[in-house]
């Protein structure tokens, strides 16, 4: 068994010891499971001769890229999915830290079922402007009644868009994923509606006409479907649940239904963030009493609660708290 590649150290490449924490019956090979144990063995050198790398630590504050991360993988030969985790108010990816420069590109959970701008510019354009400007994301909205009902989208220009001809909503998301893949590009799917014409609606996660279990049924739909894009890291479970109340004891309280949705979630997906965002002045968290609403807090931006009643999920290094600001 001959050792995988591995580049060598610098700012944004993964270390000796985190690539051997992955590859423990590679580093076997050469003895020991750390940089210190190498230079112990003397067996350095047999290490730079057979990956190519030196022994040394580096600092996981340096970061990693999305390009580094993806390289690493594939020169590695891993799954194509990437590892990512949250941990001490960071995101990790690859257990290095990672800054999300990203956009939303709303559309698609409003009326016209499709991202603004395809009847002007095309996806691929689109997505060439986003990596020649740095972006290394998208957030992509979406609604749980137009999930469930996956009929044909229309309102585009499939001259500009061929990718697009015939296709139903949840076709049309894998497309975007798949194109925003090609581009290097990592998607975020947030839940922005419960249905494309209720907005601002309840302000909850659920509504008469979408009540939970078929909200639950939704996500689970998504995570099947979309699990296996490996660009496609996290969902945000509801944008801005304004109304909603948070470690209360009642029905509407979010941090609960937090708890069922990504729990939910993870159960078909475990390798997603999960994005949680705060709720509302009105209903709110204890900790703003006895008045919330005056202290001005923007609709997704309260996360108060937290405090005293965090979300609990099965895995808790893929809670991403995730406060919505104005």
């Amino acid at each position: 068994m001959s050792l995988p590649p591995s580049p060598p150290v610098r700012p944004g490449t993964i270390c000796w010891d985190q690539w051997a924490r992955n590859f423990p019956d590679e580093v076997a090979l050469v003895g020991g499971h750390s940089c210190a144990e190498q230079q112990r063995l003397g067996n350095c050198p047999q290490v730079i001769e057979q990956c190519g790398k030196t022994c040394g630590w580096c600092s996981d504050e340096l970061g990693i890229s999305l390009e580094d991360a993806i390289k690493q993988r594939q020169a590695a030969l891993l799954s194509a999915t990437l590892s990512f985790e949250s941990r001490e108010g960071k995101i990790l990816l690859e257990d290095r830290v990672f800054h999300i420069k990203g956009i939303n590109w709303f559309g698609s959970e409003g009326p016209n079922g499709v991202p603004n701008g395809l009847q002007q510019r095309s996806i691929r354009d689109l997505m060439g402007f986003l990596k020649k400007n740095d972006f290394n994301a998208i957030r992509l909205p979406f609604n749980h009644a137009d999930v469930l009902a996956n009929k044909h989208i229309y309102h585009v220009n499939t001259e500009l868009n061929p990718e697009l001809i015939g296709v139903t909503y949840l076709q049309m998301l894998h497309r975007i994923a798949q194109l925003a893949a090609e581009a290097g590009l990592l998607v975020l799917l947030t839940l922005h509606r419960v249905a494309p014409d209720e907005w601002p609606g309840d302000g909850l996660w659920y509504s008469k006409a979408v009540p939970e279990a078929k909200v639950l049924n939704s996500w689970s739909v998504i995570a099947s479907q979309f699990c296996r894009e490996w660009n496609i890291f996290a969902v945000d479970l509801q944008n801005e649940p304004w109304t909603a109340t948070w470690g209360r004891n009642q029905p509407t309280d979010w941090n609960k239904a937090a708890e069922r949705l990504g729990n939910h979630v993870l159960d078909h997906c475990g390798r997603w963030l999960i994005f949680v965002e705060g709720v509302g002045g009105k209903g709110g968290a204890p900790q703003c009493d006895p008045d919330c609403e005056s202290q001005g807090l923007f609709w997704g931006e309260n996360l108060l609660g937290v405090r005293s009643a965090p979300v609990v999920l099965s895995n808790p290094k893929k809670l991403v708290y995730s406060p919505h600001t104005c």
